[in-house]
């Protein structure tokens, strides 16, 4: 399969497309959009602002980080070929709740809201593997994001909590 997402997608691997067959990765290739940033561009979405899809990274890394209310920025990660981002805006088209922006010349595949939607339509067995791919992510980072903070509350208190 990962021939088939490399010809798709330009990418070697992407964790939530390996299950699909070519059929899938070539409905949901369809109607989604190249953009290309770089230093000069290198906002890929701000904090704060209304999600409009998905991004799968497909070439070159990008910088994910919050500010806080003085403007110090947080990083939260660094992505790079296949990874994606912008997966809890798709799901429930809220505000982007971190910035990312390129480290260097990006390439990232966008599915917008609109082709989501109309995946939902005709190829329902497609949503839902990729739903339970990023269910999948989502519990993996929660998971970290729980042990953080348990970390992060022992090194202040001196106990867990």
């Amino acid at each position: 399969m990962s021939k088939d997402i490399e010809e798709v997608f330009g990418v070697r691997s992407c964790a939530i497309l390996e299950d699909m067959n070519r059929e899938e990765l070539e409905a949901l290739r369809e109607g989604a959009k190249l953009r290309e940033y770089d230093e000069k561009n290198p906002i890929l979405c701000e904090e704060g602002t209304t999600g409009d899809g998905f991004g799968l990274v497909v070439s070159g890394q990008v910088r994910v980080f919050k500010s806080d209310t003085k403007g110090k920025e947080y990083l939260l990660a660094v992505l790079k070929e296949g990874d994606f981002f912008g997966e809890m805006a798709l799901i429930d088209e809220e505000v982007r709740s971190a910035s990312c922006h390129a480290l260097e010349d990006v390439t990232v595949l966008w599915i917008n809201h609109g082709q989501f939607k109309k995946l939902q339509e005709t190829h329902q067995d497609l949503v839902s593997k990729l739903l339970i791919k990023l269910m999948v992510n989502l519990s993996h980072r929660l998971r970290l994001l729980n042990d953080r903070y348990v970390y992060v509350r022992s090194c202040y208190t001196g106990k867990a909590a």
